[in-house]
C-alpha cells in the first residue's frame, strides 16, 4: 500500500518542533527545495510507515522496521555518543534513545534539499525537539567537524560511533564518504584534547582552587606599561641567544615578556624581564622561579597554573595577575567575578604571552627565541632550568648530550638544513608555529576588570551548586549546565581511574572529589 503526501501537516509539525529548538535552522529548511530523496510512504507488513526514495528503495525493512531497529539498537553501547548517518523513518534512532535514555546522539542528512524532503514526508517532530539530539542537516558542511567537536563530550558521552543506515549510505555514498573524513578530523582533535584532560584534569582543578584562594588575598591591580614601547615576547628556543645583545642595547625602548622557561636564560644574560608569563600546571614549572624574583616583575599566569609560582611571586613582592585560560572552571570563574581572559588554547606559553601583550594594549610586538624547532640540534637556549637539571643528573654513562637527545627525539622528527645548520621539528612544534603565525589577540583588558576576587563567596556558591547537582540528580542535569561543564576535565581524569561505570555514577564520583578538594584547599567546611 502506498500513501503519497497530499498536503503538508507533517511538515508543519516538524517545523513547529524545529522552531522551538532553532528558528534559524527552521528558516534554512523553509528556503530549501526538496530533492525527492524521501518521495513517499509505504506501510510495512507490521503496519508501520516506511519512507521510500524516488528510485523506489525503502529505507527500512518493509516487513517489520521496529524489530529491525531494536536489533540495531541492542548492538550499540550504552555509554556512547552515536552519529546516525541517515534519519529516514527514525525507527533505529527512537529505539536507541528508548533503550538508552541517558545517551545523546547526532542525526545527519545529506543536505538541506534531502532534509526538506524528509520533514515533508516523515514526522520526526519528537526528535527535532529532543535536547538529547543534535541535528546535522548537511553532513557535507565544512563546519561538520566543528559541530561534532562541540556536540560530543567524551567525559560525559563515553565512546563515539558512526552508525550509517545502510540504505541511506548506498544512496548517498559520496556524501557519506565526506562525512567519514570530517568525523575523523573531529575525532583526532577531540581525542587529543581528551587525552590532555585525562592527564591534567585533577591537577588543573586543584591548582585553580589554590590560586583562587590566593587571589582572594590580593588587591588585583591592573599592570601599567608604556605601550608606545615595543613588546618583546621572549621564548626559550635556541634562537633567543642571538637576541641577547640586541635586547641589552635597546633595553630602554622595550617591554620584555618572558615565557616561563626563558626567564632564567634572560636573567643569566643580564637581562631582567618586565613580565613573566606561565600557563603550565605541572610541578616542574616551579623550577622557573627557584631563584628570587625582582619586586618590579609582573607575573601573569593562568589561574590553573602551578600555585608555587603564585606563592613565590607573593613572597617576592611581585605584581601578580591571575588570568582565565581555556579551562571551563576558569571561564566560569571569569563570569562569576571579573577575571582577565588569556588565550591558552594553543597549549604554548608563547601565544599566551602574545595575547597578554595585546590585551595590555601593545601594538608593536616582536618575537625572540620562538624557533618552534630544535635549531642547530638544541632544544632550548642556554640558561634554562634544564641545564641545571641535566647537568647535575648526568654521568659518564648518561651524559647531558644523551639526556638532551632523548628529549628531542622522544617523538618522530623531520630534519632540515638552512645555511648549513641542521634543525629538527615535530608535528607538535609545527602546529605551534602555525598557530603562532596566525595568532591575533582578540582580548583587551579594561580597568574595570581589576577588582579583588571574592574567593570566600565564590567557594561557598560553587560548593552549594555542586551539592545541588548531586541532590537533584546528575542524570536530570542539562549536559550544557555551566556547573557541570566546569567539571569536564575532572570527570575525564576521574573516569580514567576505573571508577564506577555509567554517566551518573562517574559524574557523581567526580563531584564528590571536587567537593573534597574544595574543603581541602580552600578551608571551606
Amino acid at each position: 500500500m502506498i500513501h503519497k503526501m497530499a498536503d503538508n501537516p507533517v511538515l508543519e509539525r516538524n517545523l513547529e518542533g524545529l522552531r522551538a529548538r532553532d528558528s534559524t535552522l527552521a528558516g534554512f529548511v523553509l528556503e530549501a527545495i526538496s530533492d525527492g530523496a524521501y518521495a513517499e510512504i509505504r506501510i510495512s507488513k507490521s503496519g508501520f510507515p516506511v519512507p521510500v526514495s524516488n528510485s523506489g528503495i525503502a529505507y527500512h525493512s518493509l516487513y517489520d522496521p521496529k524489530k529491525e531497529a531494536a536489533t540495531l539498537a541492542s548492538s550499540l553501547a550504552k555509554d556512547a555518543f552515536i552519529l546516525f548517518a541517515g534519519i529516514a523513518g527514525a525507527f533505529h534512532i527512537r529505539a536507541y534513545l528508548s533503550l538508552f535514555p541517558e545517551s545523546r546522539c547526532m542525526l545527519a542528512e545529506a543536505g538541506y534539499p534531502s532534509f526538506r524532503s524528509l520533514v515533508e514526508t516523515v514526522d520526526i517532530s519528537d526528535l527535532l525537539s529532543d535536547p538529547r539530539v543534535t541535528l546535522l542537516p548537511d553532513c557535507t558542511d565544512e563546519r561538520t567537524a566543528e559541530i561534532l567537536r562541540n556536540a560530543y563530550l567524551p567525559a560525559l558521552d563515553g565512546d563515539f560511533r558512526l552508525v550509517p543506515l545502510r540504505s541511506w549510505q548506498n544512496r548517498f555514498s559520496s556524501e557519506f564518504s565526506l562525512l567519514e573524513t570530517r568525523v575523523q578530523e573531529a575525532l583526532n582533535q577531540v581525542s587529543a584534547d581528551f587525552s590532555v584532560q585525562v592527564h591534567f584534569g585533577r591537577l588543573w582543578f586543584r591548582n585553580c582552587l589554590e590560586n583562587l584562594a590566593i587571589a582572594g588575598t590580593r588587591s588585583n591591580n591592573m599592570p601599567h606599561f608604556d605601550t608606545s614601547k615595543t613588546a618583546i615576547i621572549a621564548a626559550a628556543g635556541p634562537g633567543l641567544e642571538a637576541s641577547f645583545e640586541s635586547l641589552r642595547e635597546h633595553r630602554e625602548r622595550l617591554v620584555i615578556f618572558a615565557t616561563d622557561t626563558a626567564f632564567s636564560s634572560l636573567a643569566q644574560a643580564g637581562i631582567m624581564a618586565d613580565v613573566f608569563v606561565s600557563i603550565d600546571p605541572q610541578s616542574v614549572s616551579a623550577r622557573h622561579v627557584m631563584h628570587s624574583l625582582p619586586a618590579t616583575l609582573t607575573v601573569i599566569m593562568d589561574v590553573c597554573g602551578n600555585p608555587a609560582i603564585a606563592r613565590r611571586a607573593c613572597a617576592c613582592g611581585c605584581s601578580l595577575v591571575f588570568a582565565s585560560g581555556g579551562h571551563p572552571l576558569a571561564r566560569y570563574v571569569a563570569l562569576f567575578s571579573a577575571l582577565p581572559l588569556l588565550d591558552t588554547g594553543s597549549g604554548t606559553v608563547t601565544i599566551a604571552a602574545l595575547d597578554a601583550a595585546g590585551s595590555l594594549g601593545f601594538t608593536e610586538v616582536r618575537l625572540a627565541g620562538a624557533d618552534f624547532r630544535y635549531t642547530g640540534g638544541k632544544p632550548y637556549c642556554r640558561g634554562t632550568y634544564l641545564a641545571d637539571s641535566f647537568g647535575t643528573s648526568s654521568s659518564r654513562l648518561v651524559t647531558e648530550e644523551t639526556l638532551y637527545t632523548a628529549l628531542m627525539f622522544r617523538s618522530p622528527v623531520t630534519r632540515s638544513v638552512t645555511d648549513g645548520i641542521i634543525s629538527y621539528s615535530t608535528a607538535t612544534l609545527d602546529r605551534y608555529a602555525d598557530s603562532c603565525a596566525r595568532f591575533r589577540s582578540q582580548n583587551r583588558w579594561e580597568a574595570n576588570q581589576w577588582i579583588p576576587f571574592p574567593s570566600s563567596s565564590f567557594f561557598l556558591a560553587y560548593r552549594n551548586a555542586l551539592e545541588k547537582l548531586v541532590l537533584e540528580g546528575v542524570l536530570k542535569a542539562d549536559r550544557d549546565d555551566p556547573i557541570l561543564c566546569t567539571l569536564l576535565p575532572l570527570i575525564a581524569w576521574n573516569g580514567s581511574k576505573n571508577t564506577r561505570p555509567g554517566f551518573g555514577k562517574t559524574t557523581t564520583d567526580a563531584i564528590n572529589l571536587a567537593l573534597a578538594l574544595i574543603a581541602r584547599y580552600t578551608e571551606v567546611s
